[in-house]
């Protein structure tokens, strides 16, 4: 198993408990993670980190999930994402599975499919890279280095 200790995952969600969830499993899989509450302040962090991953919710307020993927894209074009919902299907997703949404997974998230899935998607964007990406901290800090806890956890008293 390759190891994905410099892999860095982000991870956006208004729900405190499912951020916290989702990045304690991610950290124990050896990923790095980022969580924010909602699209700007996920944003704010793409100026410091690049991104392998994104995981993020459909529904929050401000931006929903597909309009926050569009501008991560902007920023960080090789990002893929994962759309987390407890919605049903959405039609407004199809569009953006050209340009890098791969997933749309229902809630509750069965976790090990997620990291399944995360797995694969690492692997292919290591790939696209020719199999040298470049994901970490945007000034050489910790890649490499996986502690299980969050780097960064935006708006941390949001539910």
């Amino acid at each position: 198993m390759t190891s994905s200790g410099g892999i860095h995952i982000l991870i956006v969600d208004d729900d405190r408990m499912q951020r916290e969830i989702l990045s304690k499993a991610f950290c124990a899989a050896g990923y790095q993670t980022d969580v924010a509450a909602e699209g700007l302040a996920a944003l704010a962090l793409t100026s410091a980190t690049q991104y392998a991953v994104a995981c993020l919710d459909y529904q929050m307020p401000g931006m929903n999930g597909i309009e926050l993927f569009n501008e991560l894209r902007i920023r960080q074009p090789w990002i893929r994402a994962i759309l987390i919902t407890g919605y049903g299907p959405i039609r407004a997703i199809y569009p953006t599975l050209a340009l890098g949404m791969k997933s749309v997974l229902p809630k509750p998230i069965d976790l090990p499919e997620l990291l399944k899935l995360m797995a694969l998607l690492v692997a292919e964007g290591g790939s696209a890279n020719g199999g040298s990406a470049n994901w970490g901290s945007a000034n050489g800090g910790s890649a490499g280095v996986t502690d299980c806890r969050p780097n960064v956890n935006i708006n941390p008293s949001k539910n």
